[in-house]
Parts: C-alpha cells; sequence; structure tokens
C-alpha cells in the first residue's frame, strides 16, 4: 500500500498545500475584522452544553454553530449587533452587544413549552447549516429519535441512522448499517470516545444504547475531518448525558421487550454529579410465567461521572457494559447450546479550556468484545470462543486566532489485543471438527492528525486536512497517508455548493461466519497477507433553505473506490477455521450514488424525506470469473419518509415508510452427485448462478405510533405510546431457500421472510 501510494499522495498533497497557501496569502491581504465574540452555550435547568446551536449577528450571514462542547468563536465587525442563539428544543435567546473589544457571552437556554407543544427553529439556524463547512454530517436530536416508532417501542438510534439517505441495512430489524456500498465493519461506532465493536442486542434487533442517557448522536459518511479514521465508510459518534449538578432526576420505561430505569443525581451540588441507568430485556420472564420457554435475555447497563472542577475543566468517566445470554435445554436428547455474548465500553474524558482561542480535548478509552458459543450433545462438545481488547488513548488540540482560522491538531493511539480464535471438541464430534486454536495477535494503531479550516472569502470556507495512519505488528507494519480536503461556496444567505474529497485506511477486518450479522464474528488484523482496506470518495453537494417550508434541502452525489476488500474463498468452512490467511480473498469494491433530503423541524408537522439512488460492486479475481458483480446489499432505489404530526398539545401521531429494493442473493441452480474419494459416499454437489446474481423481492414497511402525554405543569412527567411495526404485515425476504415440492416432483425457489405486524406499547415517566 505504502510503496504504490505514497508518493502520489505526497505529491498531489504538496501541490493541495501550495495552492491553499495562495488563497490564505490573498484572503489575508484583505482587511481583517478586529474582535473576537466566543462562549460557551449551556442548559439553563442542568447545567449540560448545548452542541449545534446556532449563534449569529442579527441582520448579517455572519455566526456558526456550536460545537460537541456548546462552545463557539467567531469573528465580528465593530459595532452594536442583537446576537441570537437558537437550537432545537430551547427558547431563542438574544442579546444587544456593543462590539468594542473581544467579548465573552455563556448564555443559559431554558427549555421551549409553548402552547402547541412545537418547538421553534428560527430561519437563522438553517442559514447557518448552509454556510458551515462540512458535507455528509447529520446531527440528530434525542427528540426527533422519540418521535420515530422501532420495533420495540424503545427509540433507537441505529434504526433512526438507517432511515438517513446513503445508510442501507441488512436483513430486516438488524442494525448492520451499509453506508454508501460499503461494508457493515467499514462503521466506526463511538460511545463517548470509546469504540463499540457489537452494537447490536437481540443478534441485531435492538441496539446497545438505552435511551435514557443518550444526549446527541452525530453520522458522518463522507467530508471526514482529519481528526477521525480507522473505518472507511462513516462515523457515528454518540455522546451520553451529563449528569444534572443541580438537582435529583429519574426517569423510567416499561417497552414491549425491554425495560429501563435511570437516575441522576449531584454529588456536590455545580461540581460533581453522577448518573446509573440499566435495562433488560424480561421476554424470557413472561414467557415463563405462562408456561412457554424462550431462554433469552440480554441487559446493559451505563453509569457516568461529571467533575467540573472550574469553568475552565471538565472530567466525566462513562462506562457501558451489556451481555446477551442464550441457554437452550432438551432434556430428552441430554443437549444444550449456550452463547453469551459480552460488550463494554470505558471513556475517560477531560476537557480543558486555555483561552477563548485555545482548547484541549483527551480520551483514554477502554473497549471489548467477546462471545462463547458451546453445544453439547449427549457425550460430544464443541466448543467456539473469541475475544478483542482494545485501550486507545486521543488529544485533540483546537487553535482559533480571530482571524478566520481555526486548527485542528492531536494524536490518536489505539491498542488492540486480539484473543486467540479457539474451537475445541469432544467425542465423536472431533473426528469432524478438529481441536484448533489461532495465535493470539496484538496491534498498534498510531495516528498524527492536522487540519486548518480557514475563511478565505464572504464566500468561500475551505479546510484542508492530513491523517498519517500507522498500523505495527509482530510480523508486519503499514503506513498509510490520508489527505482530507472540504470546501463551501455560499452561492447567496440562503444556498451554498459543498465538495469534498477523503481517503482512509482500514487495519482490522470484521470476519463473519453468514450473511446475518451474529455475534460470532471475529475482528482479524491486517498482516504480512491481508492487507489494510483503503477508500478514496469524493463528495459534491447542494444545499439549500426554503424559508417558505421552513426546510432544508440536500441533494448529494458521491463515488467511492474500496481497495482491499475481504471475502472467504468460495466452499471454505470459516467457522471451524483458525487458519484465515488460508481462506481469504481480497478483492476491489466501487460505489456511487445520489441522496436526497427534505427536512422540515419546525410547526405541527416535522420530519424528513430521503431518497438514495445508488449503485455498488465487488471484484475479486477467485470470484465469479473475476467479473465485476453487485455487492450483498446493493439497494438501487432507497426511500424513508419521516413524519410527526401534534394533534393536540398532548396527542402526537408519528409514522414512518419505508421502500428498498430488494438485496441481493446467490441461488442454487444445479446439483449433481459425486463419488467421495475418502469415504466412497456420493456427496451432492451444489451449483451456483453468478455471484449476487439474482435480486430478491422489494420491501416497503409502514410503522405508525400514537402519543399521549401528561400536562406540562405536572411534576411527575409521563406519556404512553402505542403502535404497530409493519402495519400492513408485509414479511421481508431474507433469502432463498431451495426447496421440494413433493406433489409436483419437482424443486421450485421461495422467499422466507422475518416479521409480520408486531404491535407495541411503552409508558415512560420522569421527575
Amino acid at each position: 500500500m505504502t510503496k504504490v501510494y505514497s508518493h502520489y499522495i505526497i505529491k498531489y498533497s504538496f501541490i493541495l498545500l501550495f495552492l491553499y497557501g495562495i488563497n490564505i496569502c490573498v484572503a489575508q491581504a484583505q482587511e481583517s475584522k478586529p474582535f473576537t465574540f466566543s462562549g460557551v452555550i449551556k442548559d439553563a435547568q442542568t447545567g449540560e452544553v448545548v452542541p449545534f446551536a446556532s449563534v449569529f449577528l442579527e441582520g448579517t450571514s455572519i455566526g456558526m454553530a456550536s460545537d460537541f462542547d456548546g462552545k463557539f468563536s467567531f469573528h465580528v465587525p465593530k459595532g452594536t449587533f442583537e446576537v441570537v442563539v437558537s437550537v432545537v428544543g430551547f427558547a431563542t435567546q438574544r442579546k444587544k452587544i456593543d462590539f468594542q473589544k473581544n467579548e465573552t457571552w455563556n448564555p443559559f437556554l431554558a427549555i421551549e413549552e409553548n402552547v402547541l407543544g412545537e418547538v421553534e427553529v428560527t430561519v437563522s439556524e438553517w442559514e447557518q447549516k448552509i454556510q458551515t463547512n462540512e458535507v455528509s454530517v447529520i446531527a440528530i436530536s434525542i427528540e426527533e429519535m422519540e418521535n420515530i416508532p422501532s420495533i420495540a417501542g424503545n427509540f433507537d438510534p441505529i434504526k433512526v441512522t438507517q432511515l438517513l439517505p446513503g445508510v442501507g441495512k441488512g436483513f430486516e430489524g438488524s442494525s448492520d448499517m451499509f453506508v454508501r456500498g460499503g461494508d457493515a465493519d467499514q462503521n466506526l461506532v463511538l460511545l463517548d470516545n470509546a469504540i463499540v465493536y457489537n452494537a447490536g442486542h437481540l443478534f441485531g434487533f435492538m441496539s446497545v444504547f438505552n435511551s435514557a442517557v443518550l444526549n446527541d448522536v452525530t453520522l458522518t459518511t463522507g467530508g471526514f475531518n482529519a481528526s477521525d479514521g480507522g473505518r472507511l465508510s462513516s462515523v457515528m459518534k454518540v455522546n451520553t448525558k451529563d449528569p444534572d449538578l443541580q438537582q435529583f432526576r429519574m426517569k423510567g420505561e416499561i417497552g414491549s421487550l425491554a425495560s429501563q430505569l435511570a437516575i441522576e443525581t449531584p454529588i456536590v451540588k455545580d461540581k460533581l454529579s453522577i448518573s446509573l441507568a440499566g435495562r433488560r430485556t424480561y421476554a424470557d420472564k413472561v414467557a415463563e410465567a405462562t408456561g412457554q420457554d424462550l431462554p433469552y435475555y440480554f441487559y446493559d447497563v451505563n453509569g457516568k461521572i461529571t467533575y467540573k472542577a472550574n469553568k475552565n475543566n471538565t472530567i466525566s468517566f462513562s462506562a457501558f457494559k451489556g451481555d446477551d445470554i442464550m441457554a437452550i435445554e432438551t432434556g430428552d436428547f441430554d443437549s444444550n447450546t449456550g452463547l453469551i455474548n459480552k460488550n463494554d465500553a470505558y471513556a475517560l474524558n477531560w476537557k480543558h479550556t486555555f483561552s477563548p482561542k485555545l482548547s484541549l480535548s483527551s480520551a483514554l478509552t477502554s473497549s471489548g468484545f467477546s462471545y462463547n458459543l458451546r453445544n453439547v450433545d449427549q457425550n460430544e462438545l464443541v466448543n467456539i470462543s473469541y475475544s478483542i481488547r482494545s485501550l486507545g488513548f486521543k488529544n485533540t488540540v483546537d487553535y482559533y486566532d480571530g482571524k478566520n482560522n481555526l486548527w485542528k491538531t492531536g494524536v490518536d493511539y489505539t491498542m488492540h489485543a486480539l484473543s486467540p480464535y479457539t474451537v475445541l471438541s469432544e467425542g465423536d464430534v472431533s473426528n469432524v471438527v478438529p481441536n484448533q486454536r489461532s495465535n493470539s495477535k496484538f496491534m498498534h494503531e498510531i495516528a498524527p492528525f492536522v487540519s486548518h479550516e480557514r475563511q478565505l472569502t464572504d464566500r468561500i470556507q475551505a479546510t484542508l486536512g492530513f491523517r498519517v495512519s500507522s498500523a505495527v505488528l509482530a510480523e508486519s507494519a503499514y503506513i498509510g497517508f490520508e489527505p482530507r480536503a472540504l470546501m463551501t461556496l455560499s452561492l447567496t444567505d440562503k444556498e451554498s455548493v459543498k465538495m469534498s474529497y477523503s481517503r482512509m485506511n482500514q487495519y482490522l477486518h470484521r470476519l463473519s461466519n453468514s450473511s446475518v450479522a451474529l455475534p460470532t464474528d471475529i475482528w482479524y488484523p491486517s498482516n504480512e497477507i491481508v492487507k489494510p482496506q483503503n477508500s478514496h470518495q469524493v463528495t459534491v453537494g447542494y444545499h439549500r433553505n426554503l424559508p417558505k417550508w421552513k426546510s432544508l434541502f440536500t441533494l448529494e452525489f458521491f463515488y467511492k473506490k474500496l481497495n482491499n476488500l475481504v471475502e472467504y474463498k468460495e466452499g471454505s468452512n470459516a467457522q471451524f477455521s483458525t487458519e484465515f490467511d488460508d481462506i481469504l480473498l481480497q478483492g476491489e469494491g466501487r460505489s456511487l450514488g445520489m441522496e436526497v433530503l427534505l427536512r422540515k423541524k419546525e410547526g405541527k408537522f416535522t420530519g424528513w424525506i430521503a431518497y438514495t439512488l445508488a449503485k455498488s460492486e465487488r471484484q475479486f479475481s477467485d470470484i465469479n470469473y473475476g467479473a465485476w458483480f453487485p455487492s450483498r446489499y446493493d439497494r438501487r432505489h432507497n426511500v424513508s419518509i419521516v413524519g410527526n404530526y401534534i394533534l393536540h398539545p398532548r396527542w402526537k401521531l408519528s409514522g414512518t415508510w419505508e421502500y428498498l429494493s430488494g438485496a441481493r442473493f446467490t441461488p442454487i441452480i444445479a446439483r449433481y452427485l459425486t463419488l467421495n474419494p475418502v469415504s466412497t459416499v456420493v456427496d451432492i454437489v451444489p451449483v451456483y448462478s453468478s455471484r449476487n446474481g439474482v435480486k430478491l423481492a422489494d420491501v416497503h414497511r409502514l410503522d405508525l405510533s400514537v402519543e399521549f402525554s401528561s400536562k406540562p405543569e405536572k411534576k411527575v412527567q409521563w406519556k404512553i405510546v402505542a403502535g404497530a411495526y409493519n402495519v400492513y404485515n408485509r414479511t421481508s425476504p431474507v433469502g432463498i431457500v431451495l426447496s421440494y415440492d413433493r406433489d409436483a416432483n419437482t424443486y421450485r425457489y421461495e422467499q422466507p421472510g422475518l416479521f409480520g405486524m408486531l404491535p407495541f406499547m411503552n409508558v415512560s415517566f420522569s421527575l
């Protein structure tokens, strides 16, 4: 990888830096504005920072959105202006300021409670979104997520992101994401900066994120910042709420499949607070009470401690742990099957502000995933186990010089400890499944990065970034150069054109034993034989604010080239093999598409319409005779409609409708008989069609829910949500089965599906 690409990347990077330097010199020759306006936006009720708030000078296009830490800092001219601060869910704040010097303002926003229960969003918020130098980035508030019906009644961040443009999904109900033609392992999912390796409970039907503790979710599918890396297709950042520093709070929810409870309380008022939340499915207990057996349950626990030492220092420690446990016993045959799947993520975050211009963010993280699959059948035993543990450290420094220059630099380090993939067997089955054990592996990833955002003119912003990633193992080492470029051209105050280029490298590969993302997949590092994956992605977008409709319209086009993708050799037995280098192939991929999003966040009716037109292909020299073929989840069309309507201050109607082109499948088209030279028996050998040559039936589904809530003035707030998943009872096909029809004495294809209509209801409260 390095020998092929590095000299080209260095060459073109110097050219970009030279051209960019010319633009900076031209921009610096213009008259500079003298003052800096900065501050931190916080929730007046909890003291928690408010990200993505719009801060601007009334009557001008000067302003910005606050960052993840609620901070803002931008250049202002001399004179008196009215400063407006607005964000979804809070009342808009205004303040007149006479700018004669550098000014600081730390506004506290109050929760918006108007007559209709609507959320006010000023047109200027969309205008700031238009002018922000970012592309293919979508932030979703918790309020929006709460309005979307889900399979379990509790809102699910993963399921919500699957309704966004460019984000595909696997089989119905799965928590896997296939972003812009990429694979499921190419998404970096972070919980308070800690990696989450398995984001699903219940074999992927529910995510591991407890809605009671979430603060915000941001998904980036293109235009990546230089500070983010390690995966090719997307970065999903999930942040939990800081515990309330002022008063005790409690909230709980009883859902169709699981219940949850969360508490938060100050230990030292205005200084130290703590929160704790737990969730468990109880379907097994309900089945047991009715005399049935459902040998599966999951639980997860979240905790967080926040310490605000002073106005310039905040330290927080967050923890997540979740287990899935299944135990099937068959007494008549003296057999049982058990699966224990463990998931955890811990993060220690420190945020320090040196000055309004200079800040530091540090994160120390630990993440783990493991499983143990055990099957006992009379005197035979098969046990499969695997685990991965990652320790990480990330340091980021932000510097704003007050002259339209924002610098971000730092280093990202992760150490991966991959335990042996172990297969143990006893009894007669050991003749078929021999004992095997792979070697323990350690991999170190380190990536220094730097980016520079510059307001070149009144209409042009540009960001140039560079990340140097590397992976070091005992037997090999790789280095990858990752240039990032982003530019925004504001055509008017209401519309802009945005362009980006990103090169990404990925040194860990997820090996799946089936088309379904079961918790028996393993993460495998790059080595001398298995090379790192890498990608090039170009995005061009048009963004427009629609004041008449109080909406935002985006149209984006992308092209992505993927290299060194991983696939099993045809006919290999992946489940019982530990010599993965011998059964893996590497090939190429490419995808291109168009994404449309129309989003409305104000008024009685809110929601969005998303449409994706895309094509995704793969090429492996030893698969499909070396010809290009559609990827497994190459869905040509993907439509999502999300709507929420306020019927009454206490009644709300919500619904989603999805339409997806069918996924791809490789069916058996014939069988032939051959004599086994070892056992002298006749084997039936299947013959397959071209790889992914058949498209399954298209999928469409309607989900509806209605919400009834308590009066706003009540001390204890509650709400009841009832609805149905898949209202018109259409099953989603998950594959093709070749079955024998005895009456017709012939074989025929069938498309088995999952999920008919599933009613749900959940009751929640907060105080």
